[in-house]
């Protein structure tokens, strides 16, 4: 997307604004799994969240999400699974052809 504003615009859906353990949440109940959490307590704490007002990139550009960010995670994930899904069917196929 092109615009005449300079500088740069930080994008994040407004009402859905999480931390990353949040939307590792999200991704694990979309996969149907639950990761194992290590936390090294030693490790520089960063910043705990970030939230994002939008109202700046819908004044200068006109423009908000369309798609909500579980629905976006969820497509994205469906698409990442059958292209692995698929990479496997056809390494087993070539495989078998193969004769390996």
């Amino acid at each position: 997307m092109y615009g005449s504003t300079a500088g740069h615009l930080n994008r994040s859906p407004s009402l859905e604004q999480r931390v990353l353990r949040g939307r590792r949440d999200v991704v694990e109940d979309i996969a149907g799994i639950t990761l194992k959490r290590t936390y090294d307590l030693t490790a520089p704490k960063g910043v705990n969240g970030r939230n994002s007002d939008n109202t700046l990139i819908m004044q200068r550009l006109g423009w908000a999400p369309e798609i909500r960010l579980r629905v976006g995670l969820e497509q994205t994930y469906r698409w990442i699974y059958d292209q692995v899904v698929s990479d496997r069917w056809i390494a087993g196929a070539r495989n078998a052809i193969a004769g390996i």
